[in-house]
């Protein structure tokens, strides 16, 4: 009885590991990439020197809609940026934009509304972010 105990152990041991021993290593990975923000989104981690938008959200307003947002600088120094956000509604692409200015490795709130009703800007697909630098005074 318990050489039959020590057999199905050893069974089972064997069957579970059979797919991991010819596995590879897992390698290192660089601080850049994409990570869950979580709500089945993905938002792309900076590299040095560089823009992004670790969170945002969608709302409606009063016949229109507001697309909240946190801008990440993860530059080493002070910048001006124009931040546009865009989307696919049908076949045209609306965009409005906003400037800010963030100091070294600082993240600020932001917002841009859209002067449409919030159904009809769900109904878009896609939602993008581009930065264009700004002069900014001492």
């Amino acid at each position: 009885m318990q050489r039959r105990q020590v057999l199905c152990a050893l069974v089972v041991a064997v069957a579970l590991t059979a797919g991991c021993m010819n596995a590879p290593r897992p390698t290192p990975q660089p601080p850049s990439g994409d990570v869950d923000a979580g709500g089945g989104s993905s938002v792309e981690t900076p590299a040095p020197d560089r823009l992004s938008v670790p969170e945002f959200n969608t709302r409606a307003a009063d016949d229109a809609t507001v697309v909240g947002m946190k801008v990440w600088n993860r530059a080493d120094r002070r910048r001006g940026v124009r931040v546009t956000v865009s989307r696919q509604i049908g076949n045209r692409t609306v965009a409005e934009s906003t400037d800010l200015v963030l100091g070294v490795n600082q993240t600020k709130s932001a917002e841009v509304v859209f002067d449409m009703p919030y159904d009809r800007f769900q109904d878009g697909s896609g939602l993008d972010f581009e930065f264009s630098e700004q002069p900014v005074s001492s």
